[in-house]
Parts: structure tokens; C-alpha cells; sequence
């Protein structure tokens, strides 16, 4: 995994998060995530996403030296797939009305999940790359 390459997924992982919350949130003015599950997605934690996204962005320039900052991002990344995983357990058969009723909402909610696992996976990799450059230095 080459510099460019960690870098850019920095970036595209903030972007998602910030354009990404805007957009199914519509602005922040749709509650339908925030109704679905008001423990991840209140209007704090919809902030609390943004201020990861540019955590994301602002590590960016700094990814392919560090170790505790991606793992850290993998981590919260392990958090929100395991979150997802478990309201998908227990409000699966409401995601047809929520899909009826805000579509966009609706497919958010039904595969968040993938997209924080697979950045998840994206973090815990630069954190061992750069974990395994930092002992053979």
C-alpha cells in the first residue's frame, strides 16, 4: 500500500462521512436515520460523524507514518459495523417502511454498515503497515 494510495483513503473516508450524512440526512433537516436509531444518529451524533470525517481529512497528509490514529479510525469503524449489525438484528422488518417513507434513509440504514466495515479494514491496515515499517526502522 503505497503513500498516494492510504492518503487518498483518508480523504475519501472523511468525504463520505461528511458529504455522505449530509446527503442522507438531506442537510440535516430529515430525522428519518435519527427516528431508526436515535443512540447512533441524534443530532449530536450526526455532528459527532462529520467531526470524524474531518479527523479522517486532517490526518490525511500524516496516515502512512502513523499507527494509533488508524487504529484508533478502525476501531470507531468496528463500532459503528457492530451497531449496524445489531439494529439490522432487531429492526430488519422495519427497513421496508423506512424505505417507503425516505428511501435514502432507508438504504442508509441497511448498509452503513458495509461501507464502515470496509473502512474499518482500510484504518486496521495502515495501522499494521505502518505499525511493521515503524519496528523495522
Amino acid at each position: 500500500m503505497n503513500h498516494t494510495l492510504i492518503k487518498r483513503g483518508f480523504l475519501l473516508a472523511g468525504l463520505i462521512n461528511l458529504a455522505g450524512i449530509l446527503l442522507v440526512t438531506q442537510g440535516l433537516s430529515s430525522p428519518t436515520i435519527m427516528l431508526a436509531d436515535p443512540a447512533v444518529f441524534s443530532g449530536f451524533g450526526v455532528v459527532m460523524i462529520m467531526l470524524w470525517g474531518l479527523a479522517y481529512i486532517g490526518t490525511a497528509a500524516v496516515a502512512q507514518h502513523a499507527v494509533l490514529l488508524p487504529l484508533t479510525f478502525a476501531l470507531e469503524k468496528a463500532a459503528y459495523t457492530l451497531n449496524w449489525v445489531f439494529w439490522l438484528d432487531s429492526h430488519s422488518a422495519q427497513l421496508p417502511a423506512i424505505l417507503e417513507q425516505d428511501w435514502l434513509g432507508g438504504a442508509f440504514l441497511a448498509a452503513y454498515g458495509i461501507n464502515d466495515g470496509l473502512f474499518g479494514l482500510f484504518f486496521a491496515a495502515v495501522a499494521i503497515r505502518n505499525w511493521r515499517a515503524a519496528r523495522l526502522d
